[in-house]
Protein backbone atom coordinates (compact mmCIF):
# COMPACT_ATOMS: atom_id res chain seq x y z
CA UNK A 1 0.00 0.00 0.00
CA UNK A 2 1.01 3.76 -0.09
CA UNK A 3 -1.38 5.74 1.66
CA UNK A 4 -3.29 5.09 4.74
CA UNK A 5 -6.00 6.91 6.66
CA UNK A 6 -7.43 4.80 9.40
CA UNK A 7 -5.81 3.54 12.94
CA UNK A 8 -5.74 0.02 13.53
CA UNK A 9 -3.92 -2.47 15.48
CA UNK A 10 -1.94 -2.33 18.92
CA UNK A 11 -1.55 1.17 20.38
CA UNK A 12 1.97 0.27 21.78
CA UNK A 13 3.22 -0.93 18.17
CA UNK A 14 1.70 2.44 16.70
CA UNK A 15 3.72 4.88 15.48
CA UNK A 16 3.76 8.88 15.90
CA UNK A 17 1.80 9.17 12.62
CA UNK A 18 -1.14 6.82 13.71
CA UNK A 19 -0.95 7.51 17.31
CA UNK A 20 -1.89 10.64 16.45
CA UNK A 21 -5.49 11.35 15.05
CA UNK A 22 -5.26 14.30 13.05
CA UNK A 23 -1.99 13.14 11.47
CA UNK A 24 -3.15 9.83 10.77
CA UNK A 25 -6.34 11.23 9.19
CA UNK A 26 -3.63 13.26 6.67
CA UNK A 27 -2.28 9.86 5.23
CA UNK A 28 0.82 7.56 6.45
CA UNK A 29 2.59 5.35 4.49
CA UNK A 30 4.60 1.85 5.13
CA UNK A 31 7.49 3.72 6.80
CA UNK A 32 4.86 2.66 10.09
CA UNK A 33 5.94 -1.01 9.87
CA UNK A 34 9.42 0.08 10.30
CA UNK A 35 8.65 1.59 13.62
CA UNK A 36 6.55 -1.35 14.99
CA UNK A 37 9.55 -3.82 13.27
CA UNK A 38 11.78 -2.26 16.06
CA UNK A 39 8.57 -2.29 18.96
CA UNK A 40 8.68 -5.65 18.26
CA UNK A 41 11.91 -6.14 18.52
CA UNK A 42 12.34 -4.79 21.70
CA UNK A 43 9.46 -6.74 23.30
CA UNK A 44 11.43 -9.89 21.71
CA UNK A 45 14.70 -9.27 23.59
CA UNK A 46 13.36 -7.50 26.80
CA UNK A 47 9.54 -9.09 27.25
CA UNK A 48 8.18 -5.78 27.61
CA UNK A 49 6.57 -2.47 25.84
CA UNK A 50 8.72 0.28 25.41
CA UNK A 51 5.83 2.70 25.68
CA UNK A 52 3.22 1.42 28.43
CA UNK A 53 1.65 3.94 28.79
CA UNK A 54 2.03 4.00 32.70
CA UNK A 55 4.97 6.66 33.28
CA UNK A 56 2.46 9.28 31.12
CA UNK A 57 0.02 8.53 28.66
CA UNK A 58 1.35 6.14 25.82
CA UNK A 59 0.52 8.71 23.40
CA UNK A 60 2.92 11.61 25.14
CA UNK A 61 5.30 8.27 24.93
CA UNK A 62 5.49 7.77 21.55
CA UNK A 63 6.04 11.38 20.77
CA UNK A 64 9.32 11.18 22.13
CA UNK A 65 10.35 8.39 21.10
CA UNK A 66 12.76 7.87 24.03
CA UNK A 67 14.13 4.15 24.07
CA UNK A 68 15.20 3.32 27.16
CA UNK A 69 16.27 -0.48 27.81
CA UNK A 70 14.96 -1.03 30.94
CA UNK A 71 16.72 -4.73 32.56
CA UNK A 72 14.70 -6.78 34.99
CA UNK A 73 14.49 -10.20 36.35
CA UNK A 74 14.88 -13.35 34.01
CA UNK A 75 15.27 -10.11 31.07
CA UNK A 76 19.02 -9.94 29.42
CA UNK A 77 20.43 -6.60 28.42
CA UNK A 78 20.37 -6.64 24.72
CA UNK A 79 24.01 -5.83 22.61
CA UNK A 80 25.41 -2.91 21.75
CA UNK A 81 24.52 -4.19 18.39
CA UNK A 82 20.64 -5.08 18.75
CA UNK A 83 20.28 -1.61 20.66
CA UNK A 84 21.54 0.08 17.58
CA UNK A 85 18.75 -1.30 15.69
CA UNK A 86 15.88 -0.80 17.34
CA UNK A 87 16.97 2.84 17.76
CA UNK A 88 17.12 3.40 14.49
CA UNK A 89 13.76 1.97 13.45
CA UNK A 90 12.02 3.59 16.43
CA UNK A 91 13.05 7.01 15.42
CA UNK A 92 9.73 10.30 15.35
CA UNK A 93 10.42 11.67 11.59
CA UNK A 94 9.54 8.54 9.28
CA UNK A 95 12.21 9.52 7.02
CA UNK A 96 15.04 9.02 9.77
CA UNK A 97 13.87 5.01 10.10
CA UNK A 98 16.02 2.46 8.67
CA UNK A 99 14.72 0.79 5.58
CA UNK A 100 14.12 -2.63 5.12
CA UNK A 101 17.16 -2.95 2.88
CA UNK A 102 19.62 -1.35 5.90
CA UNK A 103 18.23 -4.25 8.42
CA UNK A 104 18.77 -6.71 6.42
CA UNK A 105 22.88 -5.68 6.43
CA UNK A 106 22.67 -4.58 9.92
CA UNK A 107 25.60 -5.97 11.92
CA UNK A 108 23.05 -7.41 14.30
CA UNK A 109 21.50 -9.18 11.36
CA UNK A 110 24.12 -10.12 9.03
CA UNK A 111 26.59 -11.84 11.29
CA UNK A 112 27.97 -14.52 9.36
CA UNK A 113 27.05 -18.35 10.48
CA UNK A 114 24.34 -16.71 12.84
CA UNK A 115 20.71 -17.96 13.56
CA UNK A 116 19.29 -14.96 12.00
CA UNK A 117 21.25 -15.62 8.67
CA UNK A 118 20.03 -19.26 8.77
CA UNK A 119 16.40 -17.80 9.26
CA UNK A 120 17.08 -15.08 6.61
CA UNK A 121 18.06 -18.10 3.83
CA UNK A 122 15.33 -19.86 4.73
CA UNK A 123 13.10 -17.10 4.22
CA UNK A 124 14.63 -16.32 0.75
CA UNK A 125 14.76 -19.71 -0.65
CA UNK A 126 11.95 -19.90 -3.30
CA UNK A 127 10.61 -23.25 -2.42
CA UNK A 128 11.33 -24.95 1.00
CA UNK A 129 10.96 -28.35 1.54
CA UNK A 130 8.14 -29.72 3.39
CA UNK A 131 6.93 -33.01 4.79
CA UNK A 132 3.13 -33.64 4.46
CA UNK A 133 1.29 -35.29 7.27
CA UNK A 134 -2.09 -36.27 6.97
CA UNK A 135 -4.64 -37.17 9.23
CA UNK A 136 -7.91 -39.33 7.63
CA UNK A 137 -10.39 -38.73 10.02
CA UNK A 138 -12.85 -41.70 10.99
CA UNK A 139 -16.18 -39.67 10.22
CA UNK A 140 -17.33 -36.91 8.50
CA UNK A 141 -17.23 -34.29 11.16
CA UNK A 142 -19.79 -31.77 11.96
CA UNK A 143 -19.86 -28.25 11.59
CA UNK A 144 -18.99 -27.91 15.43
CA UNK A 145 -16.41 -30.03 15.10
CA UNK A 146 -15.10 -28.43 12.56
CA UNK A 147 -14.83 -25.16 13.90
CA UNK A 148 -13.49 -26.42 17.52
CA UNK A 149 -11.05 -28.51 15.75
CA UNK A 150 -9.81 -25.46 13.76
CA UNK A 151 -9.38 -23.43 16.62
CA UNK A 152 -6.92 -26.03 18.51
CA UNK A 153 -5.24 -26.79 14.92
CA UNK A 154 -4.49 -22.72 15.22
CA UNK A 155 -2.88 -23.36 18.65
CA UNK A 156 -1.23 -25.98 17.17
CA UNK A 157 0.16 -24.19 14.45
CA UNK A 158 1.60 -21.21 16.50
CA UNK A 159 3.05 -23.16 19.12
CA UNK A 160 4.78 -25.60 16.38
CA UNK A 161 5.38 -22.91 13.74
CA UNK A 162 4.21 -25.33 10.95
CA UNK A 163 0.30 -24.91 9.01
CA UNK A 164 -2.24 -27.43 9.60
CA UNK A 165 -5.76 -27.34 8.02
CA UNK A 166 -9.27 -29.28 7.57
CA UNK A 167 -9.86 -30.59 4.42
CA UNK A 168 -11.87 -32.66 2.93
CA UNK A 169 -12.51 -34.96 5.40
CA UNK A 170 -8.55 -35.03 6.39
CA UNK A 171 -6.21 -33.14 8.54
CA UNK A 172 -3.54 -31.87 6.36
CA UNK A 173 -0.52 -30.47 8.33
CA UNK A 174 2.80 -29.37 6.31
CA UNK A 175 5.95 -30.10 8.57
CA UNK A 176 9.11 -28.04 7.51
CA UNK A 177 11.97 -30.34 6.96
CA UNK A 178 13.98 -27.86 8.99
CA UNK A 179 11.97 -29.04 12.14
CA UNK A 180 14.46 -30.60 14.49
CA UNK A 181 13.43 -34.05 15.17
CA UNK A 182 12.59 -34.12 18.77
CA UNK A 183 10.09 -31.35 17.64
CA UNK A 184 8.55 -32.81 14.65
CA UNK A 185 7.86 -35.97 16.91
CA UNK A 186 6.22 -33.66 19.55
CA UNK A 187 4.41 -31.71 16.76
CA UNK A 188 2.95 -35.29 15.61
CA UNK A 189 2.44 -36.41 18.70
CA UNK A 190 -0.04 -33.61 19.68
CA UNK A 191 -1.49 -33.37 16.61
CA UNK A 192 -3.00 -36.97 16.75
CA UNK A 193 -4.14 -35.90 20.31
CA UNK A 194 -6.48 -33.57 18.89
CA UNK A 195 -7.70 -35.57 16.30
CA UNK A 196 -8.22 -37.98 18.94
CA UNK A 197 -10.10 -35.97 21.07
CA UNK A 198 -12.53 -35.11 18.85
CA UNK A 199 -12.61 -38.07 16.92
CA UNK A 200 -12.21 -41.37 19.28
CA UNK A 201 -12.44 -43.73 16.45
CA UNK A 202 -9.06 -41.99 14.96
CA UNK A 203 -5.91 -44.29 14.62
CA UNK A 204 -2.66 -43.35 13.39
CA UNK A 205 -3.21 -46.05 10.70
CA UNK A 206 -5.38 -43.32 9.18
CA UNK A 207 -2.12 -41.42 8.70
CA UNK A 208 -0.34 -40.71 5.85
CA UNK A 209 3.47 -39.12 5.65
CA UNK A 210 3.94 -38.06 2.38
CA UNK A 211 7.56 -36.66 2.80
CA UNK A 212 9.27 -35.03 -0.44
CA UNK A 213 12.59 -36.21 -0.18
CA UNK A 214 11.19 -39.90 0.13
CA UNK A 215 13.73 -41.30 2.64
CA UNK A 216 11.36 -41.36 5.56
CA UNK A 217 9.40 -44.54 5.46
CA UNK A 218 10.64 -46.03 8.98
CA UNK A 219 10.12 -42.66 10.89
CA UNK A 220 6.89 -42.31 9.97
CA UNK A 221 5.67 -45.78 12.18
CA UNK A 222 8.77 -44.52 14.41
CA UNK A 223 6.76 -41.25 14.99
CA UNK A 224 3.29 -43.04 14.56
CA UNK A 225 4.06 -44.83 17.57
CA UNK A 226 5.62 -41.99 19.58
CA UNK A 227 2.12 -40.60 19.11
CA UNK A 228 0.11 -43.17 20.26
CA UNK A 229 2.84 -43.57 23.28
CA UNK A 230 2.26 -39.62 23.92
CA UNK A 231 -1.49 -39.86 23.83
CA UNK A 232 -1.58 -42.19 26.25
CA UNK A 233 0.34 -41.06 28.51
CA UNK A 234 -1.56 -37.62 28.05
CA UNK A 235 -4.95 -39.43 28.37
CA UNK A 236 -4.70 -42.83 30.17
CA UNK A 237 -5.46 -43.73 33.84
CA UNK A 238 -7.90 -40.39 34.27
CA UNK A 239 -10.23 -42.27 36.69
CA UNK A 240 -7.40 -43.95 38.50
CA UNK A 241 -7.11 -42.76 42.21
CA UNK A 242 -9.22 -39.58 41.11
CA UNK A 243 -10.50 -39.78 44.53
CA UNK A 244 -7.04 -39.66 46.99
CA UNK A 245 -5.22 -37.75 44.61
CA UNK A 246 -7.89 -34.56 45.22
CA UNK A 247 -7.02 -35.08 49.19
CA UNK A 248 -4.30 -32.59 51.18
CA UNK A 249 -3.44 -30.80 48.21
CA UNK A 250 -4.78 -27.72 46.28
CA UNK A 251 -5.90 -29.87 43.21
CA UNK A 252 -7.56 -27.49 40.70
CA UNK A 253 -10.80 -28.46 39.06
CA UNK A 254 -11.73 -24.79 39.86
CA UNK A 255 -15.16 -25.42 41.48
CA UNK A 256 -15.95 -28.43 38.47
CA UNK A 257 -19.02 -26.79 38.40
CA UNK A 258 -17.28 -24.09 36.14
CA UNK A 259 -18.86 -21.42 38.30
CA UNK A 260 -15.92 -19.06 37.91
CA UNK A 261 -15.58 -16.47 35.12
CA UNK A 262 -13.67 -13.98 34.38
CA UNK A 263 -14.27 -10.85 35.83
CA UNK A 264 -14.67 -7.26 34.24
CA UNK A 265 -11.11 -6.59 34.17
CA UNK A 266 -9.57 -6.94 31.03
CA UNK A 267 -5.51 -8.00 31.06
CA UNK A 268 -4.92 -5.31 27.95
CA UNK A 269 -5.51 -2.49 30.60
CA UNK A 270 -2.11 -0.52 31.31
CA UNK A 271 -2.50 -1.57 35.42
CA UNK A 272 -1.78 -5.13 34.10
CA UNK A 273 0.21 -4.24 31.36
CA UNK A 274 3.47 -4.07 33.56
CA UNK A 275 4.19 -7.70 34.29
CA UNK A 276 6.65 -8.68 31.98
CA UNK A 277 6.83 -11.08 29.41
CA UNK A 278 9.55 -13.95 28.44
CA UNK A 279 12.14 -12.26 26.88
CA UNK A 280 14.47 -14.13 24.44
CA UNK A 281 18.06 -14.00 24.81
CA UNK A 282 20.51 -13.38 22.15
CA UNK A 283 22.22 -16.48 20.53
CA UNK A 284 21.17 -18.94 22.77
CA UNK A 285 17.39 -20.98 23.82
CA UNK A 286 19.28 -22.33 26.85
CA UNK A 287 17.53 -21.10 30.15
CA UNK A 288 19.62 -19.87 32.22
CA UNK A 289 20.74 -20.33 36.19
CA UNK A 290 19.33 -24.56 35.95
CA UNK A 291 23.18 -25.49 36.21
CA UNK A 292 21.86 -28.06 33.75
CA UNK A 293 21.39 -26.31 30.44
CA UNK A 294 18.23 -27.66 30.12
CA UNK A 295 16.11 -25.74 27.31
CA UNK A 296 12.26 -25.05 27.66
CA UNK A 297 9.70 -24.06 24.90
CA UNK A 298 6.23 -21.75 25.70
CA UNK A 299 3.01 -23.14 24.32
CA UNK A 300 -0.48 -21.94 23.96
CA UNK A 301 -3.56 -23.84 24.35
CA UNK A 302 -7.42 -22.90 24.92
CA UNK A 303 -8.47 -24.32 28.44
CA UNK A 304 -11.51 -26.07 28.52
CA UNK A 305 -14.04 -25.71 31.48
CA UNK A 306 -17.39 -27.86 31.90
CA UNK A 307 -20.25 -27.44 34.01
CA UNK A 308 -19.82 -31.45 35.32
CA UNK A 309 -15.93 -31.67 35.35
CA UNK A 310 -14.54 -28.27 35.31
CA UNK A 311 -10.80 -27.82 33.86
CA UNK A 312 -10.18 -31.62 34.63
CA UNK A 313 -6.54 -30.60 35.56
CA UNK A 314 -4.99 -31.42 39.30
CA UNK A 315 -2.84 -28.01 39.68
CA UNK A 316 -0.19 -27.01 42.41
CA UNK A 317 0.55 -23.47 42.41
CA UNK A 318 4.08 -22.40 42.91
CA UNK A 319 6.70 -19.24 42.18
CA UNK A 320 5.95 -18.32 38.42
CA UNK A 321 2.19 -20.58 37.43
CA UNK A 322 0.60 -23.27 38.50
CA UNK A 323 2.28 -26.78 37.97
CA UNK A 324 -0.29 -29.17 36.33
CA UNK A 325 0.08 -32.50 38.44
CA UNK A 326 -2.54 -34.88 36.68
CA UNK A 327 -4.71 -34.06 32.98
CA UNK A 328 -7.94 -36.42 33.55
CA UNK A 329 -10.06 -37.36 30.13
CA UNK A 330 -12.78 -35.17 31.18
CA UNK A 331 -12.57 -32.20 29.84
CA UNK A 332 -9.63 -33.35 27.85
CA UNK A 333 -7.01 -30.43 27.58
CA UNK A 334 -5.40 -31.46 23.91
CA UNK A 335 -1.45 -30.81 23.91
CA UNK A 336 -1.59 -29.96 28.27
CA UNK A 337 1.08 -32.27 29.71
CA UNK A 338 1.79 -33.29 33.40
CA UNK A 339 4.58 -31.31 35.19
CA UNK A 340 3.61 -28.13 32.83
CA UNK A 341 3.76 -24.86 33.90
CA UNK A 342 1.26 -22.58 33.47
CA UNK A 343 2.49 -19.33 33.26
CA UNK A 344 0.09 -17.16 31.95
CA UNK A 345 -3.90 -17.13 31.51
CA UNK A 346 -6.00 -14.41 29.75
CA UNK A 347 -2.12 -12.92 28.99
CA UNK A 348 -1.84 -12.35 32.59
CA UNK A 349 1.80 -13.62 34.15
CA UNK A 350 1.13 -15.63 37.19
CA UNK A 351 3.68 -14.18 38.85
CA UNK A 352 4.26 -13.96 43.03
CA UNK A 353 3.98 -16.34 45.52
CA UNK A 354 1.77 -19.28 45.35
CA UNK A 355 -0.86 -17.48 47.03
CA UNK A 356 -1.41 -14.47 45.22
CA UNK A 357 -0.89 -17.14 41.87
CA UNK A 358 -3.45 -18.89 42.87
CA UNK A 359 -5.98 -16.01 43.22
CA UNK A 360 -4.71 -14.91 39.78
CA UNK A 361 -5.76 -17.88 38.20
CA UNK A 362 -9.06 -18.40 39.41
CA UNK A 363 -9.82 -14.79 39.26
CA UNK A 364 -9.30 -15.31 35.11
CA UNK A 365 -10.49 -19.12 35.07
CA UNK A 366 -12.91 -19.86 32.64
CA UNK A 367 -13.74 -21.83 29.55
CA UNK A 368 -11.81 -21.15 26.58
CA UNK A 369 -9.30 -18.42 27.78
CA UNK A 370 -5.81 -18.97 26.29
CA UNK A 371 -3.03 -20.56 28.56
CA UNK A 372 0.71 -20.17 28.49
CA UNK A 373 2.74 -23.17 29.35
CA UNK A 374 6.52 -23.34 30.34
CA UNK A 375 7.59 -26.84 28.98
CA UNK A 376 11.24 -28.43 29.93
CA UNK A 377 13.09 -30.09 27.62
Amino acid sequence: YSIALTRVGTPQYWAPEVSDPFKAAQGYSQSVDLWSLGVVLYVMLLGAYPFDGLAEPIEQQIRKAVIVFRTGQGCHEPSPKAQELIRGLVRFRPQDRLSLNSCLVHPWVATGGGTLGKILKLCTESEPGEAEERLLLPEAPSKEQVELLRRDLQKWTTNFRCSAIVKHGEVVANLQLGLPETERTMAKAELAAIVRFYFPGYTNNNSNSNNNSNSNSNSNSSSNSTSNSSNENNHSNSNNNSNSSNSNKNKNNNNSNGSQRLSGEGPGRPSEAAPRLPSVKEGSQREEGSGRGRGFRLLSFLLRVSPDHGAGLDLEPERGGMRVEKVYDEPGQPGVLSQDLITKISEVSLQGNPDRVEAMFGKHFADGVEITVRRSQ
